[in-house]
């Protein structure tokens, strides 16, 4: 039965010895380092010995950090969305969840095809760590497991899947002449559940397997391999991005787990091709990979009976949340409008980017548009919205890989506002001599601008509201974004649906009407008029409801899902009570009925 870490007091990790503004602990061979933020570790051996070491030296940070959220997320997750209404059989995931059948049901299929080095990596962080196994393995499938479900949930085409189980990852690369010296840059972009646990405790794995290549692996504390966001000693690099589809399995192979055997024995972009073509994946991802070697990039997508090497004739690459290569398309599983929009706003605003500043882009540049806050729909800067730049945010990193080079952002969520710090592999594995100091890249403008003010509050009641849910609570950092930054719709719409769920109706409608006329894409505007609608409704004001929903009946540019909602069952929202069901999606600015 799974059962919450232990809190007690720390222990004692090694010896501590003083280094230029660093502190260095020492096991097996093994060392940590604390370089402005970011805990940079040297692990060597076995996949065992390597991630004992990491859990020996990250035994705290681990036990506070992301493993009890995730054990516990997908929990929420079912609990809390409207995919419990469409079936009973998450129903009962949400009770597996809580029982030991959970730990069979995922160990006998899906973990029995995790490769040896990862099972054997997290078996060594439980034990440095001190805690169980179980949890250790459990929490590396939270993504596979979820987008199982949603895979067999949505396999029939033409059914919409919600926001909430949805990511938002960016990885954009260039080279030859789209850089400022024809360099390969690639640049990552990492969002997903765990915002104030992930980016509380940024770690770099500097790893040298007793078999494979050497590799760095950008990641938090207790989450291992190098499947995730990683470059290895022969400069090729990885990114993993999620990619929602109907062709899934529980067969495959974990994809942390995929992208971990890549790194560890690949060299170029057809040396991974040829080791993925050895597995099947449990669901769908695409993985953006740039080589030294070779100088260029690629993007492999998968599902868990295809694989796809996307190529392109120019110089530069951008992958989001969505299948690009024609054979993959078909696969995606369709999301609703404000996801859909989300996903196709990033890739064009990187492309954007990408042919702005064709011949001149080298890293500085990168880490600026992994922060960047244009919409490209409309040209406007927005805090919130189809940018690149997202409140979920929880690692940001710039690759040089013809130079070993990471440039990490460390720091609170949205990470891509913070510098970025160098970390040279060639340095970290004694090839080069290491410099005295680490040189940095100030992240996007807009951290520093007049409206971060307004993001932080939103971003302090996006977390609060993850973790329990209270409107009432939240509401008042909402409606001070709405204070210090009046002409972000997004705030607007949130700030409206949390009033709607505190029973301040009157309240709910001015600002929802803030919402229309602050928005600037229909589908945006007409889900501000549905729910100022609702408000109306609840005033007693049937006529001004009926005229707002059919505003969003006769609007060009509206989504399905929100027709559907305005002709039919409008959430299933008929007496008051039935507001306490409303969930709100901070990042992709959505909002649905939760039982």
């Amino acid at each position: 039965m799974f059962r919450p870490l232990a809190r007690g007091p720390g222990r004692s990790r090694g010896v501590v010895l003083p280094q230029i503004g660093r502190v260095l602990r020492r096991f097996e061979g093994a060392s940590q380092e604390r370089r402005e933020g970011l805990n940079v570790l040297h692990l060597s051996g076995t996949p065992f010995e390597i991630g004992r070491q990491h859990g020996h030296f990250l035994h705290d940070e681990i036990r506070e950090g992301i493993f009890d959220y995730y054990l516990c997320c997908l929990s929420r997750v079912v609990e809390r969305s409207q995919l419990r209404k469409i079936s009973g059989f998450l129903q009962m995931i949400a009770q597996v969840f809580r029982r030991e059948f959970f730990a069979r049901f995922i160990r006998d299929r899906l973990l029995r095809h995790i490769p040896p080095a990862m099972e054997d990596e997290c078996r060594g962080i439980a034990e440095g760590a001190e805690i169980a196994f179980e949890q250790a393995m459990r929490s590396g499938v939270v993504a596979d497991v979820l987008l199982y479900l949603l895979g067999r949930m949505f396999r029939k085409q033409g059914a919409l899947a919600p926001s909430q189980v949805a990511s938002a990852c960016t990885s954009i690369a260039a080279w030859g002449a789209a850089t400022a010296d024809g360099r390969v840059v690639h640049g990552r972009n990492l969002e997903f559940w765990g915002v104030g646990k992930w980016d509380a405790h940024p770690v770099a794995l500097v790893c040298s397997p007793d078999r494979g290549l050497r590799y760095l692996s950008v990641t938090t504390a207790g989450v291992g391999t190098g499947g995730v966001t990683a470059m290895n000693e022969a400069g090729l690099t990885l990114a993993l991005n999620i990619v929602p589809c109907r062709d899934v399995s529980l067969d495959g192979t974990p994809i942390v787990g995929f992208g971990n055997e890549i790194i560890r024995r690949a060299e170029t972009i057809a040396d991974a091709v040829k080791v993925a073509s050895e597995m099947h994946s449990s669901c769908g991802f695409a993985l953006t990979m740039a080589e030294a070697k070779g100088k260029r990039a690629a993007v492999l997508e998968v599902s868990a009976s295809r694989q796809t090497l996307r190529e392109t004739p120019s110089d530069s690459i951008v992958q989001t949340n969505h299948y690009v290569h024609p054979d993959m398309a078909p696969l995606g599983i369709e999301v609703n409008s404000s996801v859909r929009l989300h996903t196709l706003g990033r890739f064009l605003r990187a492309r954007q980017l990408l042919a702005r500043d064709r011949g001149s882009i080298d890293e500085a540049r990168m880490a600026e548009y992994l922060g960047d806050h244009v919409d490209p729909f409309t040209g406007r800067e927005r805090a919130v919205g189809n940018t690149i730049a997202q409140v979920n945010n929880i690692s940001s990193v710039v690759f040089v890989p013809e130079r070993r080079e990471a440039w990490i952002a460390v720091g609170p969520a949205p990470v891509s506002h913070n510098r970025f710090h160098a970390l040279r592999l060639d340095e970290e594995l004694g090839r080069a001599p290491r410099g005295e100091v680490t040189p940095y890249h100030e992240g996007n403008r807009f951290a520093r601008g007049e409206r971060h003010g307004a993001l932080r509050k939103y971003m302090e009641a996006y977390v609060r509201f993850e973790e329990r849910g209270d409107a009432v609570e939240v509401l008042p950092l909402v409606e001070e974004a709405v204070r210090l930054d009046p002409t972000e719709p997004s705030y607007a719409l949130v700030c409206g649906v949390l009033r709607l769920k505190a029973r301040r109706f009157p309240e709910a409608a001015a600002v929802l009407e803030r919402a229309i006329e602050e928005a600037d894409l229909p589908h945006k505007r007409a889900v501000a008029r549905f729910w100022k609608g609702m408000a109306h409704r609840f005033m007693g004001e049937a006529e001004a409801a009926q005229k707002e929903f059919a505003e969003v009946r006769g609007a060009a540019g509206v989504g399905r899902d929100l027709h559907d909602a305005v002709d039919g069952h409008q959430f299933g929202i008929q007496a008051v009570e039935d507001l306490d069901a409303l969930d709100v999606d901070f990042v992709f600015t959505d909002v649905f009925r939760a039982e």
